[in-house]
């Protein structure tokens, strides 16, 4: 099913998946990057298999390395920064990595650049082009 174009501009959605190399991040990073565009990027992410192992700083403290998890039980997890003792209680919900669903972005970005869908897949995954301009004959 076609994912429904947002109907603003989107202003930080490329600064963020371009701070974010790996195109993931736990939900709290993307909230962060994404400001109040945040809802209408949600339906484009999807989670990982894997856990995080580190956590982005909260607040003023943003600056500097993440902050390292540490597993204590089953839903005991504690992001402990090592040089100053900063510390969160978290749950395993907070360390859910989510990542852009390519093909759900490309999907997006052929619907809002008036392009019919024309995906064809080189990996799993991952679709070699965006759609196919649709013009009128004799055009």
């Amino acid at each position: 099913m076609p994912q429904k174009a947002p109907t603003s501009p989107l202003k930080y959605l490329w600064k963020s998946l371009e701070t974010l190399p790996t195109l993931q991040a736990v939900k709290e990073e993307w909230k962060t990057l994404l400001k109040d565009e945040f809802s209408s990027v949600e339906p484009l992410l999807t989670p990982c298999p894997d856990l995080a192992t580190s956590f982005p700083r909260r607040g003023r403290s943003r600056m500097g390395l993440p902050l390292r998890v540490v597993q204590h039980g089953d839903d005991d997890f504690v992001a402990v920064c090592d040089e100053t003792g900063e510390r969160y209680i978290l749950s395993r919900s907070d360390l859910i990595v989510y990542r852009v669903f390519i093909p759900r972005l490309f999907s997006v970005l052929a619907q809002a650049m008036g392009l019919s869908e024309a995906t064809v897949t080189l990996a799993p995954d991952f679709p070699a082009l965006v759609g196919i301009f649709q013009h009128g004959a004799g055009v």
